[in-house]
């Protein structure tokens, strides 16, 4: 792809591209030392998904542009960093950056302490992406019904009931299949 490996792939009219887009800035590339803190010692646990989905998306559309969106937040922060995921998403939709949106982050709907108001104060881009003719796609995740609060951070509970994942479960979202690595 254009924009992956310069020097072995020249870039022209058919080629597809590949680029990423830092909207609020990027994962630091040198992770915190192992900690007992928020796991975010782990991220490059984080590069080798982020590497799954592009190749993937690749493999299921292969003439197709890719644009990798980073965030700084980690999933693995708990839900308080959805804010930043849909703000990136806001961006794609609001310049018209694509016609296909698929994200790789979930968490269930339980997770989400203001239940409803708290999903409908982040589901804008998915509204203006409705509005664009933009789909979107969500992983269901890896767990089925089973889901974890996500906070605490380290080993948190289970939601006490069968559940379903968010961005994934919402009405203007297709939800597919999550792979566990």
């Amino acid at each position: 792809m254009c924009g992956e490996a310069p020097e072995i792939t020249s870039c022209g009219p058919a080629i597809p591209k590949f680029n990423i887009l830092e909207v609020q800035g990027s994962p630091s590339a040198t992770p915190p030392p192992p900690n007992n803190g928020t796991g975010q010692e782990n991220h490059n646990l984080w590069a080798l998904e982020v590497s799954l989905d592009v190749e993937w998306a690749h493999a299921t559309a292969p003439l197709a542009n890719i644009l990798l969106v980073t965030s700084p937040t980690a999933e693995t922060l708990g839900v308080q960093g959805f804010q930043q995921f849909m703000n990136a998403e806001q961006y794609v939709v609001n310049n018209h950056l694509a016609d296909v949106i698929t994200q790789s982050f979930g968490a269930g709907e339980g997770s989400f302490h203001n239940g409803l108001s708290a999903l409908t104060n982040l589901r804008h881009a998915f509204i203006d992406a409705q509005a664009n003719h933009i789909t979107v796609l969500a992983s269901s995740g890896d767990g089925g019904t089973t889901n974890p609060y996500k906070e605490p951070v380290k080993n948190p509970a289970l939601i006490p009931y069968p559940s379903v994942g968010w961005p994934a479960s919402d009405p203007l979202v297709t939800g597919v299949g999550g792979t566990y690595l």
